[in-house]
Protein backbone atom coordinates (compact mmCIF):
# COMPACT_ATOMS: atom_id res chain seq x y z
CA UNK A 1 0.00 0.00 0.00
CA UNK A 2 1.48 3.34 -0.83
CA UNK A 3 1.70 6.45 1.67
CA UNK A 4 1.07 9.20 -0.89
CA UNK A 5 -1.24 11.68 0.31
CA UNK A 6 -3.17 13.87 -2.56
CA UNK A 7 -0.80 16.96 -1.80
CA UNK A 8 1.76 15.03 -2.46
CA UNK A 9 0.75 14.39 -6.14
CA UNK A 10 -0.03 17.56 -7.12
CA UNK A 11 2.32 19.12 -9.19
CA UNK A 12 3.96 22.95 -8.62
CA UNK A 13 2.52 25.76 -9.29
CA UNK A 14 3.96 27.48 -11.97
CA UNK A 15 5.29 30.62 -10.32
CA UNK A 16 7.27 28.38 -8.31
CA UNK A 17 9.04 26.28 -10.95
CA UNK A 18 12.65 27.99 -11.83
CA UNK A 19 13.73 28.13 -15.16
CA UNK A 20 15.11 31.30 -17.24
CA UNK A 21 13.97 34.64 -16.57
CA UNK A 22 11.67 36.07 -19.20
CA UNK A 23 13.24 39.45 -20.49
CA UNK A 24 10.71 41.98 -21.30
CA UNK A 25 11.01 43.86 -24.32
CA UNK A 26 11.78 47.41 -24.10
CA UNK A 27 11.37 50.38 -25.85
CA UNK A 28 13.08 53.71 -26.44
CA UNK A 29 10.45 54.95 -24.29
CA UNK A 30 10.81 52.64 -21.49
CA UNK A 31 14.45 52.73 -21.34
CA UNK A 32 14.57 56.79 -21.56
CA UNK A 33 12.05 56.82 -18.54
CA UNK A 34 11.43 53.31 -16.85
CA UNK A 35 8.70 54.78 -13.96
CA UNK A 36 6.39 55.34 -17.06
CA UNK A 37 6.74 51.23 -17.83
CA UNK A 38 5.25 51.09 -21.43
CA UNK A 39 2.60 53.71 -20.63
CA UNK A 40 1.47 55.38 -24.57
CA UNK A 41 2.00 58.63 -23.47
CA UNK A 42 5.06 58.99 -20.68
CA UNK A 43 5.20 62.87 -20.63
CA UNK A 44 1.63 63.04 -19.89
CA UNK A 45 1.32 60.54 -17.34
CA UNK A 46 4.49 61.89 -15.89
CA UNK A 47 2.62 65.20 -15.74
CA UNK A 48 -0.55 64.19 -14.73
CA UNK A 49 0.71 62.41 -11.21
CA UNK A 50 2.90 65.56 -10.79
CA UNK A 51 -0.40 67.59 -10.66
CA UNK A 52 -2.70 64.93 -8.67
CA UNK A 53 0.38 64.88 -6.63
CA UNK A 54 0.50 68.81 -6.26
CA UNK A 55 -3.45 69.27 -5.65
CA UNK A 56 -3.29 66.50 -3.04
CA UNK A 57 -0.45 68.59 -1.39
CA UNK A 58 -2.41 71.85 -1.80
CA UNK A 59 -5.50 70.39 0.20
CA UNK A 60 -3.18 69.03 2.69
CA UNK A 61 -5.00 65.23 2.02
CA UNK A 62 -2.66 62.10 2.03
CA UNK A 63 -2.39 59.42 -0.03
CA UNK A 64 -4.52 56.97 2.12
CA UNK A 65 -7.68 59.48 2.18
CA UNK A 66 -7.52 60.16 -1.38
CA UNK A 67 -7.34 56.07 -2.08
CA UNK A 68 -10.35 55.42 0.75
CA UNK A 69 -12.61 58.27 -1.16
CA UNK A 70 -11.56 56.58 -4.70
CA UNK A 71 -12.27 53.27 -3.34
CA UNK A 72 -8.41 52.45 -4.44
CA UNK A 73 -5.28 51.35 -2.31
CA UNK A 74 -3.35 54.33 -1.12
CA UNK A 75 -0.24 52.12 -3.14
CA UNK A 76 -2.49 52.53 -6.57
CA UNK A 77 -2.44 56.53 -5.68
CA UNK A 78 1.07 56.23 -5.41
CA UNK A 79 1.69 54.41 -8.57
CA UNK A 80 -0.39 56.98 -10.64
CA UNK A 81 1.48 59.58 -8.93
CA UNK A 82 5.36 58.04 -9.97
CA UNK A 83 3.36 58.02 -13.51
CA UNK A 84 3.71 53.81 -12.74
CA UNK A 85 0.11 53.23 -13.39
CA UNK A 86 -2.38 54.86 -15.72
CA UNK A 87 -5.65 55.58 -14.03
CA UNK A 88 -9.25 54.79 -15.81
CA UNK A 89 -11.42 57.61 -16.27
CA UNK A 90 -13.89 56.48 -13.75
CA UNK A 91 -10.72 56.63 -11.33
CA UNK A 92 -9.55 59.45 -12.24
CA UNK A 93 -13.12 61.51 -11.48
CA UNK A 94 -13.42 60.15 -8.12
CA UNK A 95 -10.04 61.36 -7.18
CA UNK A 96 -10.65 64.98 -8.57
CA UNK A 97 -13.92 64.93 -7.10
CA UNK A 98 -11.81 64.05 -3.66
CA UNK A 99 -9.51 66.91 -4.39
CA UNK A 100 -12.32 69.42 -5.64
CA UNK A 101 -10.82 70.00 -8.70
CA UNK A 102 -12.73 69.52 -12.20
CA UNK A 103 -11.43 66.47 -14.14
CA UNK A 104 -10.51 68.85 -17.24
CA UNK A 105 -8.63 71.44 -15.03
CA UNK A 106 -6.54 68.05 -14.09
CA UNK A 107 -6.27 67.01 -17.52
CA UNK A 108 -5.84 70.63 -19.02
CA UNK A 109 -2.76 70.91 -16.40
CA UNK A 110 -0.83 67.84 -16.94
CA UNK A 111 -1.28 68.23 -21.07
CA UNK A 112 0.04 71.91 -20.54
CA UNK A 113 2.87 70.91 -18.30
CA UNK A 114 3.71 67.80 -20.87
CA UNK A 115 3.70 70.01 -23.69
CA UNK A 116 6.12 72.50 -21.87
CA UNK A 117 8.42 69.43 -21.52
CA UNK A 118 8.55 67.84 -25.25
CA UNK A 119 8.47 71.40 -26.49
CA UNK A 120 5.31 70.70 -28.62
CA UNK A 121 1.82 72.55 -28.56
CA UNK A 122 0.02 69.26 -27.30
CA UNK A 123 0.50 65.84 -26.71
Amino acid sequence: MSDKSPAAKKPPSPRHESGPAKQSGTSKRTAANPRNKGLRFPELHTALGEVLRSCRNRKKVSQSDVGLDADVDRAYISRIERAEQSPTVATLAAIARQLGVPVWQLLKEAEERAAGRSGRGGV
